[in-house]
């Protein structure tokens, strides 16, 4: 890809005050790796709705991306996954799925709308880009702050796209990865790890993240 024909990228993560520790432990080496590649980063703790959980910041802060227009993709990371590989361009995935709306790995298999959407690349040129940030925020807001843990925005985004399903259950602007492939830039992926409450509790999370970030230093290439 030349670098007139290349994208401009964001890369996004945010979380509540319950999270930050695992944004201060990811967040430095996803926005070097940012830097490296030439993308932009942003990262927000806080809440961006007064009605819905900090889970749902994702699709406020893609909204303001549709809203500002000055990128092409995003890519929005959990705090809780971390770049690895702060080599691998995202070109890379974005070349196999340009006109795609949606790139991201399968969740349990259930179909292509079970995504795992802790780590997703989302086409902001795509014109259904806006639909689906702007349904997942409308049901977030009516269903409110959940009383004890938070309400799933990936069940919300699923069925979206299930909506969206053809007879066979296709999805012709998702591409998801899954098989062999479902590791590509999810779970312990070589490019991106996501280190999920599975893999312990906090403290445990926060511990494996750090030694990660302490890795991906040690292997940064050189200049």
């Amino acid at each position: 890809m030349s670098t007139i024909d290349r994208p401009s990228t964001i890369v996004l993560q945010s979380c509540d005050d319950n999270y930050a520790p695992l944004l201060e432990a990811s967040g430095p080496i996803n926005s070097t790796y940012a830097a490296l590649h030439g993308y932009d980063y942003r990262s927000f703790v806080g809440f961006m709705s007064t009605r819905a959980g900090a889970n749902f910041n994702r699709y406020h802060l893609i909204r303001e991306e549709l809203d500002t227009g000055r990128h092409d993709w995003a890519l929005w990371m959990d705090v809780d996954a971390i770049v690895t590989d702060l080599a691998f361009p995202l070109e890379s995935l974005v070349e196999r799925a340009p006109e795609k709306m949606l790139i991201a790995c399968s969740g349990t298999g259930r179909g292509e709308f079970d995504i795992n959407n802790g780590v997703f690349l989302m086409n902001l040129r795509h014109p259904l880009a806006r639909e689906l940030v702007e349904d997942v925020i409308r049901v977030g807001d009516s269903l409110g702050r959940a009383p004890n843990g938070f309400y799933s925005d990936q069940a919300i985004m699923q069925r979206w796209l299930q909506g969206y399903a053809d007879e066979a259950g296709h999805i012709s602007f998702l591409q998801c990865y899954a098989g062999s492939d479902r590791n590509l830039f999810n779970y312990d992926g070589r490019f991106i790890k996501h280190v999920l409450r599975t893999c312990g509790n906090g403290e445990q999370r926060l511990a494996k993240i750090r030694r990660l970030a302490e890795l991906a230093i040690r292997s940064r290439p050189m200049d």
